[in-house]
C-alpha cells in the first residue's frame, strides 16, 4: 500500500499487532503469503500464537508465511521484515496507538454543508456505519436525535465515546459492528450513512444498510467511491438507483458521494397479489410510469392505470375505464421469463386487480 505518512513505522513495535481484534486478523488472512510476515512472525512467537487465537481461520495464511520464512535471519533482517509487515498496516496502527492522529488528516476537513445537504437530519435516528473518530457522527449529531457510531475497533469507539463527552454531545452512541453486521433490528433508522468503507461486496453492504433503514428513510455514503471511478462498488451503486455527485477532501481531490431513498413492500400486506410469484413474477420494489399523454386518454379501448398512488392516503384519482379506487397500495412486478406479460396489481382490502402494461 501507499506510505500513509500518518505514523512512523520504524519505531513500532512488531507487538502492536497484539491490540488487533478479530476483524483485523480476517482481513490479513485474504493476503498473499509472503516471506516479510513469515520471517517476522516467526521471530514473533507470541504475535503468531495471538493471531491464531483471535482468528483461527489465519492459521493457513500463517503456516505458508512461515514456509517462506527466510532462516537463521539476523536481527537486522528480522527488523527489517517486520518494517516491511508493519507499513503495510500503517492505518490500523493509527486506529488502535493513536487515533487522534487520523482524526487531524486534513482530509476529514470537508464542508459539513456537503454531508448535511444530503438529508433532513433533524431530529432523525441515524446510523453511522464505519464510523472511526466520528467524523460524519459528530458533524450531525447537533441536529439529529440520535446517532448509533457502529465501529469495529475498540479504541476507536473509546475515542468516539471520550469526544462524545468532551462535546457534550450525549446523543451518540458507538456500538460494535461493521457494514455488513449492524446490531441493531430491521427498519430502525431514518438514516444510515457511511464514508470509506464501502466497496469489499456492495451487494452484501447495501442489502444490511437497507436491512436497518426504514421504509421512506435514506442511505448516504460519504464518500463511495473516487471521482470518475467506474469501479465494481460505483457500478452496483447506479444499478439500485443510487444517485451521486461530487465533493472534495482536501488533501486528497474530489471523491463521489451518493444517496437513495429506500422504498419497501411489506409481503404481508400483498394477499392473493404473491400468487403471482408462482406464475412466473417477481416483484419489483421501484417503477415509474410515464404520465398519460392526452391521445392515449382520447383513445376508446381502456387504457393502463400508470397513476396509480405509491402510499396509503393519496388524492382519490380515476383509473381510465375503471372503477374509482379511494385506497391502493401499488404494487409493481415483472415477468421472470419472456412469456409473461408485464403487469401492475393494485390492491384494495383483500381485493386484488391485474392490469395488463404491455405484451412485451
Amino acid at each position: 500500500m501507499a506510505k500513509l505518512g500518518w505514523i512512523d513505522v520504524t519505531e513500532v513495535s512488531f507487538n502492536a499487532f497484539l491490540l488487533f481484534e478479530p476483524i483485523h486478523a480476517e482481513y490479513i488472512a485474504t493476503r498473499e503469503p509472503d516471506s516479510h510476515m513469515g520471517t517476522a512472525i516467526k521471530a514473533n512467537t507470541a504475535v503468531d500464537w495471538y493471531l491464531r487465537h483471535i482468528y483461527p481461520p489465519i492459521g493457513d495464511y500463517l503456516d505458508r508465511c512461515l514456509a517462506l520464512a527466510k532462516s537463521d535471519a539476523s536481527a537486522e533482517e528480522i527488523r527489517e521484515a517486520e518494517i516491511n509487515v508493519l507499513d503495510r498496516v500503517h492505518d490500523w496502527l493509527v486506529y488502535v496507538l493513536d487515533p487522534e492522529k487520523y482524526d487531524r488528516q486534513d482530509f476529514n476537513g470537508w464542508d459539513n454543508a456537503s454531508l448535511l445537504g444530503m438529508a433532513d437530519f433533524k431530529h432523525k435516528v441515524v446510523i453511522d456505519i464505519g464510523s472511526g473518530t466520528g467524523r460524519l457522527a459528530f458533524s450531525v449529531a447537533p441536529i439529529a436525535n440520535t446517532v448509533y457510531a457502529i465501529e469495529p475497533v475498540a479504541n476507536l469507539r473509546r475515542f468516539i465515546w471520550e469526544k462524545r463527552n468532551e462535546l457534550k454531545l450525549d446523543n451518540v452512541f458507538p456500538l460494535d459492528g461493521t457494514i455488513t453486521q449492524i446490531p441493531l433490528p430491521d427498519d430502525f433508522a431514518d438514516i444510515v450513512m457511511s464514508g470509506h468503507v464501502f466497496g469489499d461486496d456492495p451487494p452484501a453492504e447495501v442489502a444490511e444498510m437497507t436491512r436497518v433503514t426504514r421504509d421512506g428513510g435514506m442511505i448516504l455514503l460519504h464518500p463511495g467511491t473516487n471521482n470518475n471511478s467506474e469501479s465494481e462498488a460505483h457500478q452496483y451503486l447506479v444499478e439500485q438507483g443510487f444517485e451521486f455527485a461530487n465533493f472534495e477532501e482536501p488533501g486528497d481531490g474530489m471523491k463521489r458521494k451518493y444517496w437513495k431513498t429506500v422504498h419497501k413492500i411489506n409481503p404481508s400486506k400483498l394477499g392473493d397479489c404473491l400468487m403471482l410469484k408462482q406464475n412466473g413474477y417477481e416483484f419489483v420494489e421501484e417503477t415509474k410510469y410515464p404520465n398519460i399523454n392526452e391521445s392515449a386518454q382520447q383513445q376508446d379501448k381502456p387504457q393502463p392505470p400508470y397513476q396509480i398512488p405509491l402510499e396509503p392516503n393519496h388524492p382519490v384519482i380515476d383509473l381510465p375505464n375503471r372503477k374509482r379506487l379511494t385506497w391502493v397500495l401499488m404494487i409493481c412486478v415483472k415477468p421472470s421469463r419472456k412469456d409473461v406479460p408485464y403487469v401492475a396489481t393494485a390492491m384494495r382490502a383483500s381485493l386484488s386487480m391485474s392490469y395488463p402494461i404491455c405484451s412485451g
